[in-house]
């Protein structure tokens, strides 16, 4: 059987190792990153110029292939909000209550993770409301549904319309 010592010596060992494989994740996230960015400003720049990307540049990559072929923005935007929702449930996994939105952005722009769209809170919520892994348990505040929380973001509302040629 373990000691206790022994026990608390290898779980704060074992906490240390994985605090530092997430610093090699977020660095190695901000590399792909980064590069996915060059990638797509090139390959825009390619077929703003009329350049066909070189075979050895296509092969293997799925973002360049897409650019090329014009159904770019798609996959390239959903791969990065895939990243930034992982990384919000990560966030928040690591926190472990909810977060006012503002700190949730910090948060995620501390791991340089970029948030598609103009990179306003704004542009955060909307991407983490669409995701069933996040709730809001009460204004400002957001969370994983994994614990238990209910979400109460308001319903969006019934569209009125306006009959043709008549008043309300």
């Amino acid at each position: 059987m373990l000691s206790k010592k022994t026990l608390e010596d290898s779980l704060a060992e074992a906490a240390e190792t994985v605090g530092d494989r997430e610093e090699d994740l977020n660095a190695a996230r901000l590399r792909l990153s980064e590069a996915e960015r060059e990638l797509r400003l090139l390959a825009e720049l390619a077929q703003i110029r009329g350049v066909k990307l070189p075979q050895a540049a296509r092969q293997g990559a799925e973002v360049p292939l897409s650019l090329v072929n014009g159904a770019a923005a798609g996959r390239s935007l959903s791969r990065s909000k895939s990243v930034l929702l992982n990384a919000v449930v990560e966030i928040l996994e690591a926190r472990g209550e909810p977060m006012q939105i503002q700190d949730l952005m910090a948060a995620v722009r501390e791991r340089q993770i970029p948030i598609p769209g103009k990179g306003a809170q704004a542009n955060l919520i909307a991407h983490i409301s669409r995701d069933p892994r996040v709730v809001r348990p009460r204004r400002g505040f957001y969370g994983l549904a994994a614990w238990g929380l209910k979400d109460t973001t308001p319903a969006p509302r019934a569209s009125r319309r306006r009959r043709p040629g008549g008043s309300r």
